[in-house]
Order: structure tokens, then C-alpha cells, then sequence
């Protein structure tokens, strides 16, 4: 029996599709927490995106994560209150969902 060369391996690929809502169904995470808290209390303060990215607050991707009700972190929510000044629950709220698995479980 002839040895295999060295760092071969064998891929199996098992193909599945899926049509593009089934696709878009799986990738979509449920929200627990929204920003639109934050939205509005910047309207009402008159502080736009633009004044936060050029302050050094944001960074590019913060704004699209935001606007799609991302994670992040304390230290990053901390930022934005002290920018802002206000409580973290000013800028965020939790959007109760059926989908939402802790809050069945909680139950």
C-alpha cells in the first residue's frame, strides 16, 4: 500500500440548499435589545451620527451595527451615555419576541 504525502486530507462537502427565505430565516438572529430609545433621545437633543463619528464617539461601523441592533459592550454603552448624558436606559430597551428562548424558559 503506497503512503499518503504528508498534510493530506479529504474534504467532504454535503451540498444544501435552501430557497432565500429559508436562507434569510436562519442567518436572522432574534433581537433582544433595540436602540430605538437612542434615536429618538438624539432627535430630541438635535445630536446627529455625523457629530458622534466626527467626535470620536462612533466609528463607521458602529453606525450599521446600530442600525441593526447589534451587541456591544458596556464600555461602549458607558460612551454613549456620558456623550449623551443619560442612563442606559435611555438608549436602549428589550423587545419582548416569541422567538426569544430565554424568555420561554424563564416562564
Amino acid at each position: 500500500m503506497k503512503p499518503l504525502p504528508p498534510f493530506s486530507y479529504v474534504v467532504i462537502i454535503k451540498r444544501v440548499s435552501f430557497t432565500h427565505d429559508e436562507t434569510k430565516k436562519r442567518r436572522r438572529k432574534p433581537e433582544m435589545i433595540s436602540f430605538e430609545p437612542m434615536r429618538k433621545l438624539m432627535k430630541e437633543k438635535g445630536i446627529t451620527q455625523y457629530q458622534l463619528l466626527k467626535d470620536g464617539v462612533l466609528l463607521p461601523a458602529y453606525v450599521t451595527r446600530l442600525s441593526c441592533n447589534h451587541n456591544f459592550t458596556l464600555k461602549f454603552i458607558d460612551k454613549l451615555c456620558r456623550e449623551l448624558d443619560c442612563q442606559p436606559g435611555d438608549l436602549i430597551e428589550n423587545v419582548a419576541s416569541e422567538n426569544n428562548t430565554f424568555n420561554q424558559h424563564a416562564n
